[in-house]
């Protein structure tokens, strides 16, 4: 499956940093965008300053590269970890309209509620943790 994983990684979270290669194991090709501004988007937020022109860049831009993929190859699913000041929720609606199944997907149980409000009505489905995932030697 073509997956395309939209998340912000600063390498401080471990389940963030291992996510892709999981998938990867499970044999998906994982595509993780590069230049949306994600970063910027968070850089915004802790200065205090306005994220509505990098929100409206973010939209745009992964709106135009996932269209541009799924032309090229097909996508099947796009997994994103996100908050409302990164993208205008409506895009991910557009993107299901494409073809491509969308999951909002959250791992942070201190907000994902209020996230998960927000923003799940525009997903094909929202997953997120509610209690801490096992480690291997538990199965």
């Amino acid at each position: 499956m073509n997956v395309y994983l939209l998340l912000y990684n600063d390498g401080n979270n471990v389940w963030k940093r291992h996510f892709q290669s999981e998938l990867i194991s499970m044999r998906h090709k994982v595509i993780v965008p590069q230049g949306l501004g994600l970063d910027i988007g968070w850089k915004y937020l802790q200065a205090g300053k306005s994220t509505r022109a990098i929100r409206e860049q973010s939209t745009e831009k992964l709106l135009a590269d996932v269209t541009k993929l799924h032309k090229e190859g097909g996508l099947h699913l796009l997994i994103a970890m996100v908050r409302p000041f990164q993208f205008h929720a409506q895009v991910f609606r557009e993107i299901e309209h494409l073809g491509i199944a969308t999951a909002l997907y959250e791992c942070d149980n201190l907000n994902s509620d209020r996230v998960r409000v927000k923003l799940s009505p525009y997903f094909t489905t929202t997953g997120y943790a509610e209690t801490p995932a096992r480690s291997r030697s538990d199965t």
